[in-house]
């Protein structure tokens, strides 16, 4: 039987690489990649998958139930199982689902990777700063403080000395050890 783990190390390091998995589009999952996807389920759940489901696929539902995706959609599914930290183990419409998010978030995400690569290198920020004050300046807008505002305190020299007064006396209780 194949390694599970080495299944969804192999596919986890094709889409981390940005390589697409390849088009092994077959009319249907092998039942190693069954028996390997059984033993991570297994491994993940422990008792809860066996009890749940047994010690094999027997019968072949969750091979027929799973047919038309592939050993890498089987490993976005696995991920998805752990990332969702799921209690109990899914059913086999939900991990299905599981397996293949929903088509506007695959289309999502295949547009971010599109822009993310279409977008120049990060700018150096010697040059940032030095645009940025040539906006403020077009458009007359003062430059940010660097320093922050002083509290509403610092203004009022009685509610200061109060204060002051307040913070001394709380030293001194603590020093002495009353609370």
């Amino acid at each position: 039987m194949r390694d599970a783990g080495d299944l969804v190390t192999r596919e986890q390091g094709r889409m981390q690489a940005g390589r697409a998995a390849p088009p092994e589009r077959a009319t249907s999952l092998s039942e190693r990649d069954i028996d390997a996807l059984w033993l991570r389920m297994a491994q993940m759940y422990g008792y809860r998958w066996s009890r749940s489901y047994g010690k094999a696929d027997r019968g072949g539902m969750w091979r027929k139930g799973l047919d038309g995706l592939t050993t890498a959609d089987l490993a976005v599914g696995l991920q998805a199982c752990m990332d969702a930290a799921l209690e109990w183990p899914p059913t086999l419409p939900q991990f299905r689902a599981l397996c293949r998010p929903p088509r506007q978030r695959r289309e999502n995400e295949a547009m971010y990777r599109e822009a993310r690569l279409a977008l120049p290198p990060p700018a150096d920020p010697v040059i940032a700063r030095r645009n940025l004050a040539a906006i403020r300046e077009r458009i007359g807008a003062a430059p940010p403080t660097t320093q922050p505002s002083a509290p509403a305190f610092a203004s009022d020299p009685e509610r200061r000395a109060a204060l002051e007064a307040e913070l001394d006396r709380l030293k001194a209780e603590a020093r002495a050890g009353d609370p």
